[in-house]
């Protein structure tokens, strides 16, 4: 079973991060489109049932890394991003397209998609604190506090979207 909390692309051309098979064990993959290779950290038995989290995948430049809590916990040296994914058509945040809708068991206070790569550091300062909206870098903002059956996007892009389920 998935549960990818992140879902950017389509099949064999996207950006996920979840779960997969273990529910324990969280997942960053980044499919190149072009090259048509598969990157991926996996950092196992990470996660526990019951308890919140703060991921960030980053990627780009500086490779692919992974942190849970402010801390890495696994990195690829593969320096793709979301251009490398292809057409975007598909853009999820708790569902997962690749298994026909398979939805996330549990739940997601806020995401963040910047067009910069922070490191550890920023990361760890920024984490816990809400944000404005108008940062410099930030490209979407969701916020699950309020928002009845809309996923508004605070930033000035407004990708906002609408939310189905429990």
């Amino acid at each position: 079973q998935f549960a990818w909390f992140f879902d950017f692309g389509e099949r064999s051309k996207a950006m996920l991060v979840g779960c997969d098979r273990n529910p324990n064990d969280l997942r960053f993959s980044l499919y190149d489109e072009k090259k048509g290779q598969l990157h991926q950290i996996v950092a196992a038995g990470i996660l526990s049932e019951g308890e919140w989290f703060h991921i960030a995948a980053v990627s780009g430049k500086g490779g692919m890394k992974l942190y849970v809590n402010g801390v890495l916990v696994g990195e690829n040296p593969y320096d793709g991003s979301f251009s490398r994914t292809g057409s975007g058509a598909n853009n999820y945040l708790g569902l997962d397209n690749w298994a026909k809708g398979e939805i996330l068991y549990g739940q997601i206070d806020e995401v963040r998609v910047w067009s910069i790569a922070k490191t550890e550091k920023q990361i760890r300062e920024t984490m816990i604190t809400t944000l404005r909206g108008d940062g410099p870098g930030l490209v979407g903002y969701w916020r699950f506090e309020d928002t009845g059956k809309e996923a508004s996007d605070s930033t000035k892009n407004h990708y906002d979207g609408e939310l189905f389920g429990d």
